[in-house]
């Protein structure tokens, strides 16, 4: 379709995952994201509503390529769809041209990637795509297990990814700890949020957090991870968020 002067590729879930495609007699919606550095828009059906849930996310009935689960919102069944799997199904050649910087192998096991995350779903995509990039990754579900595991391997982590909202210590409860330890005071610390105000990001600047990010925003993430570590990073444009329901 034309967009701001330009042609936007389009893209849809049935192009890749086993699912009923878009009637044509429907009226149709388009998200914009920038996914490896081109904006792409996904196709959807109106009507369109924006809906905040708490919803337990299952990874395994309907996981398919282009889906990366469902749960149910207001009693019907919605997938949840995975924009980088429907892009790279559908303009593999865009993944082939994006040069992706992984961490030397004689250095791979000293650049660990800490991972704080409650949420199963979270946790499972943010660890697949950063051991894709190459990133040997040591995932925790609240802040207390993160501190533990980063203790027991000082040698091996080299920043930290953390959630704010975890049971028994939350994010910024882990960032102080960090903060406060001599031999951890200096990892860099992104805290991934699926909401944050000016307030709550004032709140974690003080705390220590280098950087803020939206949750599943792949590419701006190891986009920052490789600056943290002096490694040279293809150019990209922030992306507008790679995951929605359907």
């Amino acid at each position: 379709m034309q967009y701001h002067g330009g042609l936007l590729p389009l893209v849809a879930l049935a192009d890749s995952a086993q699912v009923k495609p878009i009637g044509e007699t429907k009226e149709l919606a388009v998200m914009i994201a920038n996914i490896r550095g081109h904006e792409v828009g996904l196709l959807g059906a109106m009507p369109v509503d924006v809906i905040e849930t708490r919803a337990q996310i299952d990874q395994t009935t309907h996981r398919q390529k282009g889906v990366a689960g469902s749960t149910i919102i207001r009693d019907r069944t919605a997938l949840v769809a995975d924009l980088y799997e429907l892009v790279d199904a559908t303009w593999p050649e865009w993944a082939a041209q994006q040069a992706v910087l992984k961490p030397r192998s004689a250095n791979a096991e000293h650049t660990a990637v800490l991972l704080a995350e409650d949420s199963d779903f979270f946790r499972t995509q943010i660890t697949r795509f950063l051991e894709e990039d190459g990133y040997p990754v040591l995932a925790a579900p609240d802040g207390e297990a993160a501190w533990e595991l980063l203790l027991k391997n000082l040698e091996k982590v080299r920043a930290v990814v953390t959630d704010i909202e975890m049971p028994r210590l939350d994010g910024l409860g882990l960032v102080r700890r960090i903060r406060a330890d001599k031999r951890t005071a200096s990892l860099p610390i992104i805290a991934l949020t699926s909401l944050a105000g000016e307030d709550d990001i004032a709140r974690g600047k003080s705390a220590g957090i280098d950087d803020y990010q939206t949750k599943l925003d792949r590419d701006r993430l190891l986009e920052r991870l490789r600056e943290y570590f002096g490694e040279t990073a293809p150019e990209a444009a922030p992306a507008a968020g790679s995951y929605a329901a359907a």
